[in-house]
């Protein structure tokens, strides 16, 4: 059932990103929809029948959780920080690197908070293709994958970490497929 949760909570990773894509930049998110239209729903998919299968095993449990606030004045600092930091980072590795510049970039951000670095991205005026710019969405969001695989191996149970590895690998599977076929276009 966690593993599950865990996917349907990041396939709305999918949905917010192209949101994000949207506001920013209407032209390649209209391009693009399909694309996250398929991650979203697979990931939904995946997720939904890891949690169903686990219902039917474990049974319905709940669990508790923190009421902690997202909002907190500290979160919003941080996320400001990293919108220079990555504001910069981009630019320098854009102009120094290019396209390889990006695509390397990409991959390290995805183990970081990537909304900082999308947002930046999607408002950039960078001399990058508009294919380049959804190549390196599609990758941050692959990396940002395989770090919740990590998660789920650090602070899951052995049971919970496979079947989260199992469904993220048909995610990441699809996902890749798709910036392979974004290279080929």
């Amino acid at each position: 059932m966690y593993a599950g949760a865990i996917i349907i909570a990041s396939a709305m990773m999918y949905f917010r990103v192209y949101v994000l894509l949207f506001i920013f930049n209407r032209d390649l998110a209209l391009a693009s929809w399909l694309y996250f239209l398929l991650l979203f729903l697979v990931s939904m998919t995946t997720g939904y029948f890891l949690y169903k299968r686990g219902e039917k095993v474990h049974g319905d449990k709940t669990a508790a959780f923190s009421n902690s606030n997202p909002l907190e004045f500290k979160v919003a600092v941080v996320f400001a920080g990293l919108y220079l930091l990555f504001s910069a980072v981009t630019q320098f590795m854009v102009t120094q690197f290019g396209a390889a510049g990006l695509t390397a970039l990409s991959f390290i951000v995805g183990f970081t908070d990537i909304t900082p670095f999308l947002l930046n991205l999607f408002q950039g005026h960078y001399s990058i293709t508009s294919t380049m710019v959804l190549i390196a969405t599609m990758q941050v969001m692959v990396s940002n994958n395989i770090l919740k695989c990590a998660y789920a191996r650090l602070w899951s149970t052995a049971e919970t970490t496979k079947w989260t590895w199992r469904g993220f690998g048909i995610v990441i599977a699809l996902n890749v497929a798709v910036i392979l076929l974004l290279y080929l276009l």
